[in-house]
């Protein structure tokens, strides 16, 4: 896992301050969490009528950052459907529980030598209050679990996965 080491970015990631502050827990109701092995585990964002801080943010002029939903059948060919940012905040209601995301904070030098820096997350709750996500450490990673957690969703609720899968 990746160290936070400034005090903007910590603060963002400190899951366990961000849950001890919510007022009742967020219940993910998934019992396939034993399957996937998650360093980190559940992580709470505050958000305030479902906008919040992005979950990184380059601050130098020449920085470049977006979020954006991942989509395809595997990290080999996946797309990007971009999430814009409306002064340094994100609308998190936009996106749908079980979405695979990239958060990108790159800076690029004066002499063009790109810094990335990226997240892999997947939301796993949405709402007004609260963005609860589990972090990963690659895009290939993320895209598997977001498979999963839908399949599992989808069965949870008494649908086919493979039925679903065909008509879309």
């Amino acid at each position: 896992m990746a160290q936070f080491t400034t005090p903007v970015v910590a603060r963002a990631w400190n899951a366990e301050k961000d849950a001890a502050a919510a007022e009742t827990p967020i219940e993910v109701g998934l019992g396939y969490w034993s399957g996937i092995d998650v360093d980190g585990g559940l992580r709470v964002l505050e958000l305030d009528a479902g906008a919040g801080r992005p979950l990184e943010f380059e601050t130098h002029k020449r920085g470049n950052n977006w979020t954006a939903v991942l989509t395809g059948k595997n990290a080999a060919n996946m797309s990007r459907e971009f999430r814009r940012y409306q002064n340094r905040h994100f609308d998190y209601s936009s996106l749908s529980v079980g979405d695979a995301l990239e958060v990108g904070a790159d800076y690029v030098t004066s002499g063009g030598n790109r810094k990335p820096c990226r997240y892999y997350v997947l939301a796993v709750h949405i709402d007004d209050d609260r963005f609860g996500f589990v972090l990963f450490d690659t895009a290939a990673q993320v895209m598997k679990a977001a498979r999963t957690y839908r399949q599992n969703v989808m069965i949870e609720h008494g649908e086919d996965p493979r039925v679903a899968a065909k008509a879309a």
